[in-house]
């Protein structure tokens, strides 16, 4: 389980809010910063920085199960030791066609600078998909939801 864990770090899949996987450069505190700008929400398309084939999944605190339909993506998390996930603690990740994790970061759920905001565990495909982005307070809130 370690060795999972260790090599998706080294492969680059795994980041933290501060540093981001190479996949997710676009959710560095300066990247969003950029993308709100002077306004106090922004909407960005997931598809305009995940692959259109991707799914972009979001889970939260003492999450230990993903979505109907992600199973092979939940037993890589599970082997790498991500699920359940850790007290004030949420994984934004990209999954593939083939539901195979790509990228994955680890975000704050409680005040920090980049923060998830999530309820229940979901994935969406990318063409559907959406994070609303919003400040509060000096910190910059995440959720991904479905457009529309």
């Amino acid at each position: 389980m370690k060795r999972l864990l260790a090599g998706l770090a080294t492969a680059g899949l795994i980041g933290s809010g501060a540093s981001p996987a190479t996949g997710f450069t676009w959710l560095e505190t300066s990247s969003l910063e950029s993308l709100l700008g002077d306004r106090a929400n922004a909407t960005i398309l997931a598809s305009d920085f995940v692959s259109r084939a991707y799914s972009l999944c979001a889970v939260g605190s003492y999450i230990s199960e993903l979505p109907a339909g992600y199973e092979t993506a939940q037993r890589q998390l599970d082997g790498a030791g991500l699920l359940p996930v850790d007290e004030g603690s949420g994984l934004i990740f990209s999954v593939d066609a083939n539901q195979q994790i790509e990228d994955v970061l680890i975000l704050s759920v409680w005040p920090d600078t980049v923060m998830l905001k999530v309820g229940e565990p979901v994935c969406i495909p990318a063409p559907s998909a959406e994070l609303d982005l919003s400040r509060r307070g000096s910190s910059i809130v995440l959720e991904l939801q479905e457009s529309g």
